[in-house]
């Protein structure tokens, strides 16, 4: 059997684990730019559908709150690594040519939030209420964190036992919005 390589172009083992096989074939689903935006997407998505729903606002409402907060989140988090340059030394000014590729590396932020957008919508259509969407995205993001941290510790050849614990403590974060809906109420 012919080895198999993963997204990030490294090998695969013929004798690895099938469940490891099937986390690196997942991870070909990972879009491409800085993954830690789709975690930081992800969970302002979380935390924005979840206050909004505390308050009944309608679905078109929820959606727009949070597509507006995950951009202006994504937009911020552009400038900080623009502003970091030039704070850190590197530069003596923000570099504005080099604006266009950071936009383009932290895209990821706007797909994390696009996923739970992408979650919450399909969940509505399948006839669950607009004011319990946000266990969807809880629910969404304790999943894929969890997933990501699998796919972390699988492509860099971690023992299973610490692969686990990285994927737990990934969906430790999406508890933790869990855990601020329960507060919020």
């Amino acid at each position: 059997m012919p080895a198999e390589t993963s997204t990030h172009e490294e090998p695969v083992a013929a004798s690895t684990s099938r469940w490891r096989r099937v986390v690196l074939r997942l991870g070909r689903l990972q879009p491409h730019g800085n993954p830690s935006g789709l975690v930081y997407g992800m969970i302002v998505a979380s935390v924005v559908i979840t206050a909004s729903t505390q308050y009944e606002n309608s679905y078109p409402y929820i959606i727009g709150a949070t597509a507006l907060t995950v951009a202006v989140y994504w937009l911020t988090h552009v400038y900080c690594h623009l502003l970091g340059e030039a704070m850190s030394g590197s530069t003596r000014r923000i570099q504005w040519r080099s604006a266009r590729p950071t936009f383009v590396a932290e895209s990821t932020v706007l797909w994390g939030g696009g996923i739970e957008l992408a979650a919450v919508s399909i969940a509505l259509a399948f006839g669950e209420n607009a004011h319990s969407s946000d266990w969807v995205a809880i629910v969404t993001s304790i999943v894929l964190l969890f997933c990501w941290g699998l796919l972390s510790g699988v492509r860099n050849g971690v023992r299973s036992r610490l692969v686990l614990l990285d994927a737990l403590l990934g969906a430790s974060l999406g508890a933790l919005v869990a855990l601020l809906k329960l507060l919020l109420k």
